[in-house]
């Protein structure tokens, strides 16, 4: 911590960039963007973002607009990075009040519309067996929920980005539902179906992709969540402002999540 205040002390005094190295997944890459480029801006910071090169490729693109971040692949010679956890607890321990923002910017297009829904039921938990399973729906109470669904909202239009089995996925076709691959496209374009469908999603990538875009989403939490979400979900964050939390109240069982969730889109008429 003392490293990483004496880096933005000399940043701010020198005027160059600060080098930050992250790491995680793409959902991790969003988030700390969602706190750090507001940061950035507000204290008139630039900031060259140290990522890997599969990153820079997903997220580089949705940068373009903001003139003090650069990214890179590589490490420059004689400059160590700050670790991207570092600079947070920086920031969020400044006297300053630092909040959790949109940063995405998005073309003009329709709002979010009631009758398309895009899900997604399953996170792969980056290698993590027990964090893939506490945030998987089981195949079968997805299907019931779709039925439901179609049942009581009949003009619903549903596409569904979860890596499903090949058997799983033609019966969720021959119902309606459009299986999409998220991978086939760009994370634009992930951004732009969010803009205009009603998001329900088990993966936070996902969910830190409508934040950083100041859409809504519907989050399914397990029982025994991830810590984060208790700084993440307050009042003053996108987070708290966009996101509405679901959390299962037993480990595994996700029966009156889906319930509750069903009863809510269908009361709204």
């Amino acid at each position: 911590l003392e490293h990483t205040l004496a880096a933005i002390a000399q940043s701010k005094k020198t005027g160059l960039p600060l080098l930050v190295e992250l790491n995680g997944g793409i959902g991790d890459h969003i988030e700390a963007l969602s706190l750090l480029l507001p940061w950035a801006k507000a204290q008139n910071y630039c900031l060259d973002l140290e990522m890997s090169a599969q990153r820079q490729q997903q997220i580089g693109p949705l940068l373009h607009q903001w003139d003090q971040i650069r990214c890179n692949t590589g490490r420059e010679k004689g400059r160590t990075p700050i670790p991207v956890m570092a600079l947070r607890a920086a920031v969020v321990g400044n006297a300053e009040p630092t909040y959790y923002c949109s940063w995405l910017q998005q073309k003009q297009t329709n709002k979010q519309s009631e009758q398309h829904l895009l899900c997604c039921w399953r996170a792969e938990g980056a290698g993590d067996r027990l964090s893939a399973h506490s945030r998987s729906v089981p195949w079968g109470l997805v299907r019931d929920f779709y039925l439901r669904l179609q049942r009581l909202k009949p003009q619903t239009q549903i596409v569904d980005i979860t890596t499903w089995k090949d058997w799983e996925a033609r019966d969720l076709r021959s119902m309606g539902v459009n299986i999409l691959d998220p991978r086939q496209g760009t994370l634009s374009d992930l951004a732009q179906l969010c803009q205009i469908s009603r998001v329900v999603t088990i993966d936070t990538a996902l969910v830190h992709l409508c934040a950083a875009a100041g859409q809504r989403a519907h989050l399914l939490l397990c029982s025994l969540p991830d810590e984060r979400w208790r700084e993440l979900h307050r009042p003053e964050h996108h987070y708290g402002q966009c996101i509405q939390l679901w959390r299962s109240c037993q480990f595994g069982s996700w029966s009156s999540v889906l319930a509750s969730l069903t009863a809510s889109f269908t009361s709204e008429g």
